[in-house]
């Protein structure tokens, strides 16, 4: 299968609500552009599977929007996006990992429950509702090539056993501590059983993982002292065996074992050198227990390509381990806005063309080397071109940035021309491609901005957008 990738937000993009959207026209005319944009970077990158958290992420309170609002409120309009990104997905060659709680707080949240509800009780609120999106959706999709596999959830594992309640009290807003709750490993294991109960009863045909992350390292003495229950876990580090044994606890109703692993200390164990000793003893303890192994998540800030950078020993040992799935975090994943890349620490990871190249480069022909493609002589491949910023029909008032994204399968933008009304304004070829339009030399009304890229060859590709100047009531004409 080759080395895959996190494309968190790819649904969220679809509906416009990813990037700080509002699911309105406008945001979803730029974020589908950029989710199509990466759909086809990515396959550049030789890549043929996406991690895709399906639901979304909000709410994580009570009352706030939901990045699943227009599937209660339109699902007909809902499920054609959903159908235009799975058609996007075939058109590439690339299946998706479809995660169905990513947060685990979202269902809650949307009907003024707990995280324990939707853990315990199968018959609550939130499960039933979650129940009857999974449904919706493997009923609709299960007869297609894009599902790879489906996935419960997000580093689940994480919270088990911990006081959530009394640390959120301590470390967030309150009104983000209303849904949240306390559970225990097994209460956890037994939420896995009932999700894979009601996934396999509608698709046997395709698996399902876990979603967890790496056990902690003190898992198992954690789960027999709860947090909450003792006033005091028990933080001592588990033993190798205990840790094979939380493994296969938490594993036991998917089809797939889960592990995200990072490049920190807590993941050098049992008398080790590196993470990536932890990763072949994970290998070993799957085949073990007899489940293939899906390495979801893994991922430096760096974006170095040396042989000493931790993604590039990862993908090395992931190779040579012969790991079936595994998914680098994180993919051209804009949290803020369209247009600041690494605005926030969360995606602080988040790799892309024109900031990560000779990553991209060494992903490529790892990929490559697993799943040889042949070369074309002549490249007659144009760039991908997307106006980031601002959005359609914008009022333009001061100097305004104008924000591209552009790519090339040869990795090389050679330039990006700007046109404003079909004349030329300005041209750059360094990246981040921006350049600063004054409306005060511009007419009053709605305007054409577009942008041209050119590759190393003069393929060229372009995008427009409408903008507007003057009047905040100026009506956003058709050109």
């Amino acid at each position: 299968m080759g080395i895959g990738l996190n494309k968190f937000d790819l649904a969220m993009q679809y509906t416009g609500k990813a990037s700080g959207g509002d699911g309105s026209d406008n945001y979803r005319k730029v974020t589908t552009a950029m989710a199509k944009k990466a759909i086809a970077d990515a396959q550049d990158a030789q890549v043929t599977y996406m991690r895709i958290a399906i639901t979304g992420f909000a709410p994580s309170a009570y009352n706030r929007p939901s990045d699943l609002s227009s599937w209660i409120s339109d699902p007909q309009t809902y499920w054609s996006h959903m159908d235009d990104m799975m058609n996007d997905l075939d058109k590439a060659n690339i299946q998706g990992i479809f995660t169905f709680f990513w947060n685990i707080h979202q269902f809650p949240a949307m009907v003024n429950e707990t995280a324990h509800d939707l853990l315990t009780n199968p018959n609550s609120q939130s499960y039933r509702l979650a129940q009857r999106y999974m449904t919706q959706f493997i009923e609709r999709y299960k007869g297609r090539k894009t599902i790879l596999f489906y996935e419960i959830s997000n580093e689940l594992n994480n919270l088990a056993d911990l006081d959530n309640v009394a640390r959120c009290k301590t470390e967030s807003a309150n009104e983000l501590c209303a849904p949240k709750a306390n559970f225990t490993t097994d209460e956890m294991i037994e939420f896995t059983r009932n999700v894979a109960h009601t996934i396999h009863q509608l698709d046997t045909t395709h698996p399902i993982s876990s979603g967890f992350s790496i056990p902690r390292p003190a898992a198992e003495h954690m789960r027999t002292a709860p947090e909450w229950l003792t006033g005091k876990t028990d933080f001592k580090s588990d033993s190798a065996a205990q840790f094979k044994k939380n493994l296969e606890d938490v594993n036991a109703h998917s089809d797939i074992i889960s592990v995200h692993l990072y490049n920190n200390t807590n993941n050098v164990r049992f008398g080790q050198r590196n993470v990536t000793d932890l990763l072949t003893l994970t290998k070993q303890y799957a085949d073990a227990i007899g489940k293939p192994l899906f390495v979801g998540e893994f991922g430096d800030t760096s974006f170095q390509a040396n042989p000493d950078a931790y993604t590039i020993q990862m993908m090395d040992r992931i190779t040579a381990l012969n790991i079936p799935y595994s998914a680098m975090w994180v993919w051209e994943l804009y949290q803020k806005n369209t247009y600041q890349p690494h605005a926030t620490k969360n995606d602080a990871y988040s790799l892309e063309p024109g900031i990560a190249n000779d990553l991209i480069g060494a992903l490529r022909k790892t990929n490559n080397g697993i799943n040889p493609q042949p070369s074309s002589k002549r490249d007659t491949t144009p760039p991908h071109v997307v106006i980031t910023s601002p959005l359609e029909c914008a009022l333009l008032s001061g100097e305004t940035p104008i924000y591209v994204s552009a790519s090339d399968n040869s990795n090389t933008i050679n330039r990006i021309e700007f046109y404003l009304d079909k004349q030329r304004v300005s041209t750059t070829n360094t990246y981040p491609y921006v350049i600063k339009l004054n409306p005060d030399q511009v007419s009053t009304g709605t305007h054409t901005l577009e942008v041209r890229a050119f590759d190393s060859t003069e393929n060229m590709a372009s995008d427009s957008s409408r903008i507007r100047v003057g009047s905040a009531h100026s009506t956003c004409l058709t050109q």
